[in-house]
């Protein structure tokens, strides 16, 4: 994709959380901030602009990515946004984690606690000092774990 053509999709997907979160596109709500505010920015990096500081991809950033890697910026998006909706809501999210988090431990998302805890117990077996682990690959293990834990 070139520059273009990702302005042009994040400003789609800016539309697309506004409709989202307003309910599709019913006004009787307002966005105190946008989820895509911290993910992205139209304009390149800037060391003066606040803005550009807070976005975690600009549009030279997200051309560098290969298409498999802005689909997963994209999804680690709308994943954001619809955890913001539930939020606002009121919907309880508690069977929902980040999919980064999940994939440390080799899942994906809709798993249940019970396959967490399972692969989390494997995994700390394999990786455990004390069986001649790594104890910065357990590390990860056990923070991910905690992190799902606490969701």
């Amino acid at each position: 994709m070139n520059s273009s053509e990702i302005k042009k999709k994040i400003r789609q997907l800016k539309k697309q959380e506004i409709e989202i979160r307003t309910e599709y596109g019913q006004l009787s709500r307002t966005i105190r901030t946008l989820i895509w505010d911290s993910y992205f920015t139209e304009k390149n990096t800037n060391k003066n602009d606040v803005k550009s500081k807070t976005a975690k991809y600009d549009i030279d950033s997200l051309c560098q990515l290969s298409a498999e890697e802005r689909k997963s910026v994209f999804d680690a998006f709308f994943f954001s946004v619809y955890i913001q909706y539930y939020k606002e809501n009121g919907v309880p999210i508690s069977n929902l984690s980040d999919p980064r988090i999940l994939s440390v431990l080799g899942l994906s998302q809709g798993v249940s606690m019970r396959d967490v805890k399972e692969r989390f117990r494997a995994l700390a077996h394999e990786h455990h000092p004390d069986k001649g682990g790594d104890p910065e690959v357990f590390m990860k293990l056990l923070e991910a774990y905690e992190k799902i834990k606490e969701a």
